[in-house]
């Protein structure tokens, strides 16, 4: 597997063995974190443009690598907050706009993320999970 692919699959939250249900899932939720009509930081449309670049690599590959199997505890974590995001932004969006529920979903996620940056060794998942706090933030 290329760095490039590896950098996407951070970025994304996924492992190896993705399936394409995975991926639009975690393109969803991130395209809802930081899309520049609810994000207005001045990052929001690299980083849109960037998950656009790696959406398209990442639907190339899909099926290519196998999952190793073993269970990463920090990815495990850092996977928890992205579902947690996931699902808040699929109730606020699918109908149940209660900003508060929302918010309540963002602050577990963002623990999520902060235990991943705390309380574990350096890793990939540590600078996903620093941006995916900030971003956070800006909702909070």
């Amino acid at each position: 597997m290329d760095k490039k692919t590896e950098n996407y699959l951070r970025i994304f939250g996924l492992s190896p063995g993705y399936s394409m249900d995975e991926l639009v899932n975690a393109y969803r939720t991130l395209a809802k974190l930081n899309h520049p009509d609810v994000n207005h930081s001045s990052a929001a449309s690299m980083r849109m443009v960037l998950l656009n670049e790696g959406y398209t690599h990442l639907q190339n590959h899909v099926g290519s690598f196998p999952d190793d199997g073993g269970i990463d505890p920090v990815y495990s974590l850092y996977r928890e907050g992205v579902d947690i995001m996931s699902s808040a932004f699929d109730a606020y969006y699918g109908g149940n706009e209660d900003q508060d529920l929302l918010k309540v979903a963002l602050v577990r996620a963002k623990e999520c993320f902060s235990i991943v940056v705390k309380e574990y060794p350096a890793s990939d998942w540590i600078n996903d999970s620093i941006d995916k706090i900030c971003s956070i933030n800006k909702w909070l």
